[in-house]
């Protein structure tokens, strides 16, 4: 429970969009290499995430743990500065 800053990556576009969770490394690995698009990523560092007893305290229903709690708004702030669509799918089941 201490301030985090929260970093995410983001891939440019292009032909392939490489996911480990649904392509094993190796095959992933030749694709990715044998795509013909420049590669460019954009790393976007986010201002400092404190938790607060009003986090917690208002956010009750996505945890039970206030480490839950605290990772959860963390991921959901990353999603909506990122544009990114929030999958629960463990990877058991995707894969």
């Amino acid at each position: 429970m201490r301030t985090v800053v929260p970093v995410f990556a983001s891939l440019g576009d292009r032909h392939m969009m490489p996911t480990y969770d649904s392509l094993a490394f190796w095959p992933m690995l030749i694709m990715y290499f044998s795509s013909f698009a420049f590669h460019n990523l954009h790393l976007t560092i986010m201002p400092e995430f404190t938790p607060t007893e009003w986090m917690l305290d208002n956010h009750k229903a996505k945890g039970r743990e206030d480490w839950e709690i605290f990772g959860e708004c963390v991921r959901e702030a990353i999603a909506r500065q990122g544009n990114f669509v929030l999958d629960n799918h463990q990877l058991r089941q995707k894969i």
